[in-house]
């Protein structure tokens, strides 16, 4: 992607930093680490502004990903000014939120 400051992978996610928003890619098919080498190739789609986008999240101007655990919804983000913060991004939310509902699992998805 163009202007990408930071990137990472949280299985299924393609996680990176561009134009001041955090990007989050669900990666179909296979490893999201293997398939990352294609997305940095430029083969990403490009996003089209939609008025409601759970695949992004405005950030900080200079923010950085510092961590993304893979089986967490955490992602960690180091900012300009050096401090740390940890957000979890809608669209990683939306997708632990789903498989623990298809597994059966009521209770872990509250």
């Amino acid at each position: 992607a163009r202007g990408c400051t930071s990137a990472a992978v949280s299985e299924p996610f393609l996680l990176y930093i561009a134009d001041g928003q955090l990007h989050a890619h669900h990666v179909a098919g296979g490893s999201a680490l293997a398939r990352a080498f294609t997305a940095a190739a430029g083969k990403v789609p490009a996003d089209s502004p939609k008025p409601y986008d759970d695949s992004r999240r405005a950030v900080e101007a200079g923010a950085l990903i510092v961590a993304a655990p893979s089986e967490s919804t955490t992602v960690v983000l180091q900012m300009p000014r050096g401090n740390l913060e940890a957000i979890h991004p809608r669209a990683l939310v939306l997708a632990k939120i789903r498989s623990l509902l298809d597994a059966g699992d009521y209770a872990g998805a509250l």
